[in-house]
């Protein structure tokens, strides 16, 4: 079983193409090879189990010339591929940039908590590498769209601390406390773009784009380089995927009343009016998660890995409580939804997934009460102690199960906080139990200027979490931690149509994974604040005598002809934890 580690996690991931391959002609020895030409399939990490820590986990697949994963002591055409023959000798980053997540962005805070001089609570903006929450001022602040918040001055954004307007670029510095901060997006003109101690560059030598970052050493540990997955294809497995299915995947809201005003057409918003279109405030309005999971089981079939010892199960999630997470698959009467080969192929999972589409609705993400329930249910049936066992969550946000009245006192308040903790922690510790190996997939989708008009702050959400401009959380370091303390890897994407290839490699790292220890110095020192950071660079892997290179870029490795947020194939490493010491 996986344990957890002290270590962040890089996950990247070479390969052929992110669609279903082709595996019956498989080469052997003489004709097998470490294939030249790759493709992006993006580059994730599953965040720090430790505050501060520089060293992080650089894993990486690598596969033949017909999409087989290759481990150690395979044979290539140059022999066998060993510590000697393979190394960390071989394994080189350069070009090695952090980037801000929330770069330019307003991003929303909570302003109904207070400090004691009345000045409103900077927790919710630790995240973003901020520290002061302010209410929305127009006449300093740009949302960068015609965007006016429904409850006007009430809404509170995160900036940084300042004293004159020098500090603040070309923002003004607001009563000599805080940087009014504008939204030019995710891209930078010069250097005054940038938050403090950073730089304008070219997003990599392909590309005329600037964004904002900072240089940092890579440093490779000697003797660190090892495979990771069981080598044996006879492995007792277990895969489990499980499905955010909540109101906010097609925009219908927590409610059946919020549902009830979202219409599905192209109707404009009108302010005098309650319904929208529904898909203007969706965050996966064509189904791509659903896609996308057919294509991971689609490729599954594919692996030698996944043969007829395998068992999987699919559940889905939404509501307030456990009861709203659902098994389709195996026999639910028996408490066992564990299937060999998914009901005994694709079709099976197929079937599931279908009936996930077609129940989606309105309703809240009760994400960590599934993940507990899942694991649990696991435990009991001994999959933990007799399988390898993969868990894959999807998400579209964080956890918002636990309600408020909007009438509670700030104990009663505090007290919904420390439930949302403690469902977050007993997650942890069951996922952790069951020694299941989570990769979470976060989609965090910009939503349209008339979803944007509509989405006031949720009254009884006991843990609202900060939004930007565009009405997205960003990265969220619960599900890094989960993912990193499991072994596994959260990846965040902005964009539904990377789902796709999210998943379908998925596979791979499954089993076929190498890892090799690096630091990142950056990630330890002060001149950098704490929250997410995108990592851009080089990799470049030498093995049976072919080098290769992949690159972490916003374009994604074919940066020449990539999109934004579509192709990003950067890794996401947090500098400290929500919840640690801060300065």
């Amino acid at each position: 079983m996986k344990k957890s580690n002290i270590y962040q996690t890089i996950i990247i991931t070479i390969s052929l193409c992110a669609c279903v391959q082709d595996n019956s002609e498989v080469a052997t020895g003489d004709d097998r090879i470490f294939f030249r030409t790759v493709s992006s399939p993006g580059l994730t990490q599953g965040g720090s189990c430790s505050a501060d820590d520089p060293a992080v986990e650089l894993r990486f697949v690598l596969l033949d010339q017909v999409g087989r994963v290759i481990r150690t002591g395979d044979a290539l055409s140059s022999g066998i591929l060993s510590g000697s023959s393979f190394n960390t000798a071989d394994i080189a980053i350069l070009d090695a940039r952090l980037m801000p997540v929330h770069s330019r962005s307003l991003v929303r805070c909570d302003d109904r908590k207070v400090d004691e001089g009345g000045n409103p609570n900077p927790s919710d903006c630790f995240t973003a590498g901020l520290d002061i929450c302010a209410p929305y001022d127009a006449n300093v602040d740009d949302l960068g769209k015609e965007f006016v918040p429904t409850d006007g001055g009430d809404v509170g954004f995160c900036r940084t601390a300042c004293t004159t307007d020098a500090e603040c670029g070309r923002a003004a510095c607001v009563d000599g406390r805080y940087c009014a901060i504008t939204n030019d997006g995710d891209f930078c003109a010069d250097n005054n773009d940038c938050p403090s101690g950073f730089e304008c560059a070219p997003i990599d030598s392909n590309s005329s784009q600037k964004m904002c970052s900072v240089p940092t050493t890579v440093t490779v540990k000697p003797g660190s380089l090892a495979f990771l997955s069981p080598l044996d294809d006879n492995t007792l497995r277990a895969v489990t995927i499980i499905i955010d299915n909540s109101g906010s995947i097609h925009g219908k809201g927590v409610t059946e009343k919020a549902a009830s005003f979202c219409v599905d057409d192209d109707s404009p918003y009108i302010p005098d009016r309650d319904d929208i279109d529904c898909d203007d405030r969706a965050t996966d309005p064509y189904d791509a998660r659903i896609a996308a999971s057919r294509l991971f089981f689609l490729s599954l079939r594919n692996q030698s890995y996944y043969n007829a010892n395998t068992i999987s199960s699919i559940w889905s999630f939404r509501g307030e409580t456990a009861s709203g997470v659902t098994p389709h698959t195996g026999d639910p009467t028996q408490g066992n939804p564990f299937v060999v080969n998914t009901a005994g192929g694709p079709d099976g999972a197929l079937n599931a997934l279908e009936q996930i589409r077609q129940a989606s609705d309105f309703g809240r993400s009760n994400v960590f009460l599934a993940l507990e329930q899942v694991a649990n249910n696991g435990i009991e049936l001994g999959i933990n102690d007799s399988r390898d066992w993969t868990m894959v969550l999807f998400v579209d946000g964080p956890d918002d199960s636990v309600v408020i009245s909007p009438d509670d006192d700030e104990a009663a308040r505090e007290s919904a906080r420390q439930r949302w903790q403690s469902n977050y922690e007993r997650a942890l510790a069951a996922v952790t139990e069951a020694g299941a190996t989570v990769y979470i997939i976060h989609l965090d989708t910009a939503l349209g200027a008339d979803g944007l008009k509509v989405l006031e702050p949720d009254p009884e959400n006991a843990m609202p979490f900060p939004r930007d401009a565009e009405g997205r959380f960003g990265p969220l370091p619960e599900y890094a931690q989960i993912a990193c303390a499991t072994g596994g890897s959260y990846i965040y994407v902005r964009d539904p149509g990377a789902l796709l290839e999210k998943f379908a490699l998925l596979t791979d790292l499954i089993g076929g994974l190498w890892k090799v220890d690096v630091s990142i110095d950056t990630l330890a020192g002060p001149n950098i604040p704490n929250g997410p950071y995108r990592f851009g660079g080089t990799l470049t892997v030498n093995a049976d005598k072919t080098s290769d290179s992949f690159f972490f870029s916003p374009l994604g490795d074919e940066s020449a002809f990539g999109v934004i947020d579509e192709d990003d194939s950067r890794g996401l490493l947090f500098k400290r934890q929500r919840g640690a010491d801060r300065p």
